[in-house]
């Protein structure tokens, strides 16, 4: 547990790189003694001190852990906090706006001719 709670503790003072070794110490004691619980909360430490991009990982294996664990509650705040890193976009009640229409070569106005081409006399 005290590795777990020095790795929060670097985490809120911004030592990341700490933060991580830390709750992955922990995390390899909670797995040693086949605690599920321990083994959720010390993923869930490494989700908040990581990127979206991993988070998303740690966060489900959280969930797994606490299930694991007879922790039924965080389990579901470990999915939905992956769900929420992951979630579409809500859908609005506005339309999407219309694409301009596709331009062709008979759409595109003439360029002038090149200086000195025929018919092309000063004036």
């Amino acid at each position: 547990m005290a590795w777990g709670n020095l790795g929060v503790a670097l985490r809120v003072a911004g030592r990341t790189e700490e933060a991580i070794e830390a709750s992955s110490r922990a995390l390899k004691v909670f797995r040693e003694f086949e605690d599920w619980y321990g083994a959720g909360r010390a993923l869930s430490n490494l989700a908040e001190a990581h990127s979206p991009v991993y988070a998303r990982a740690h966060w489900l294996q959280a969930a797994d852990a606490c299930t694991r664990g007879n922790a039924p509650a965080e389990a579901t705040r470990a999915r939905a906090r992956a769900e929420a890193l992951t979630a579409p976009a809500a859908p609005t009640d506005k339309p999407a706006p219309a694409s301009p229409p596709a331009r062709t070569t008979d759409s595109a106005q003439p360029a002038p001719p090149p200086q000195g081409a025929p018919g092309t006399a000063a004036r």
